[in-house]
């Protein structure tokens, strides 16, 4: 993706890359609301990194893999050229740890003996990684860090306090989504001397009209780039759905709101089909939905910061719904199962609006409720589609 302002953020990190080839060791955040590019970003740097001559070591965190002890640690070294007894070494102490969380119940538990085992890898695993750079330098590339399990974190956390000396560029992505807390981990990144902050905002106009002319060439982008931006809200998997279905929207951008929904959170795939249902930002949604207002509102606004909706929310376009020439109800249960054509079955939805109108919502849910974020097909289809960014 060739835009201005991509082009500006990998030149930073493209400098920071320089300082670690010198022995100037530095750390980078890459932040953004879920499809703004921070993947493809990470991406590219590694095969910078490659081509100069260091070693990239890249890991992907998922929400599914939260609870998997040092798995993203384990991804880091399996692409790392370690030594067989290292390789040894390390995985029996990744045995040893993990076989005492099962017994005294994980790390959050504060168990000394299992605190000491997790500290024992992290410094054996931050050693090893250390010793790489004898060789050549490293670029450590963590996509998705706000899922990363607790022990790969608190090795992180022991190797990124230590690299200003070494030759070591270790960059991570989060998404920046109003109401999910940064991790302890992502804040003690963001307070080290050594972090830079590289946010990564929508696409503006002139980006997006460099986007279709690369695929459709300057004429057309000239008459296309005020649409496409506003239909995308500057969203680039979006614009690519766009050109995939030029002229005019259809499947590549239903299945790619789709995608940004699930990456986000499954709760937004609940509230965008409740959206559906009602009509655009009706008052009833949140009694719909089950979710109060202190919890809706933000969520409400993450639509609009991955470029479903507008600041009124209200969607950008009809086939952010499903098809347009479908009754309401039948576009949500679309939107509700994105592995079909009629997802949530067109009964529910029609029960669901039936109590809205008759002031028979679903209790609302207090903060904290697991009831609170249980999507229904919805949120289960959505969680396996997600837009990497």
């Amino acid at each position: 993706m060739k835009v201005a302002e991509r082009e500006r953020q990998a030149q930073v990190l493209g400098r920071l890359l320089d300082e670690a080839m010198r022995a100037q060791g530095n750390v980078a955040v890459v932040s953004g609301a879920p499809g703004m590019g921070k993947s493809t970003l990470l991406a590219a740097l590694s095969d910078q990194a490659a081509r100069r001559g260091a070693a990239p070591l890249v890991a992907t965190c998922s929400r599914a893999e939260t609870g998997l002890a040092f798995g993203v640690i384990g991804q880091l070294l399996s692409s790392a050229a370690v030594s067989q007894t290292d390789r040894r070494q390390i995985g029996e102490l990744i045995g040893a740890a993990g076989e005492l969380a099962g017994r005294v119940g994980g790390l959050m538990d504060g168990a000394g003996e299992l605190v000491a085992a997790v500290q024992a890898v992290a410094q054996l695993a931050g050693a090893v990684l250390t010793k790489l750079t004898e060789h050549s330098p490293v670029v450590l590339a963590v996509d998705d860090v706000q899922f990363a399990d607790q022990p790969s974190a608190l090795c992180l956390s022991y190797l990124v306090r230590r690299i200003r000396p070494i030759r070591m560029l270790a960059v991570f992505s989060r998404q920046e989504i109003s109401w999910r807390q940064p991790t302890a981990f992502q804040a003690e990144l963001l307070r080290l001397p050594r972090c830079e902050l590289v946010r990564l905002a929508p696409l503006s106009e002139a980006d997006v009209a460099s986007m279709i002319e690369a695929e459709l060439g300057s004429q057309v982008a000239g008459r296309l780039a005020a649409r496409f931006h506003a239909i995308s809200g500057g969203s680039p998997p979006l614009v690519k759905a766009l050109l995939a279905d030029h002229p005019e929207p259809a499947d590549a951008y239903s299945l790619a709101v789709l995608s940004c929904l699930g990456s986000a959170d499954p709760a937004l795939a609940q509230i965008a089909a409740g959206l559906a249902v009602l009509g655009d930002g009706e008052a009833d949604l949140g009694r719909l939905v089950g979710l109060e207002a202190e919890v809706l509102e933000p969520r409400l606004a993450s639509l609009g910061q991955v470029g479903i909706t507008d600041a009124g929310h209200r969607f950008r376009h009809p086939r952010a719904i499903g098809d347009p020439g479908q009754p309401r109800s039948a576009a949500a249960g679309r939107a509700a199962r994105p592995g079909r054509r009629v997802g949530v079955q067109r009964r529910s939805v029609s029960r669901a609006r039936g109590r809205a109108s008759a002031g028979r919502c679903p209790r609302q849910r207090r903060v904290g409720d697991p009831c609170a974020r249980r999507g229904r097909a919805l949120s289960d289809r959505s969680r396996a589609s997600r837009c990497r960014g």
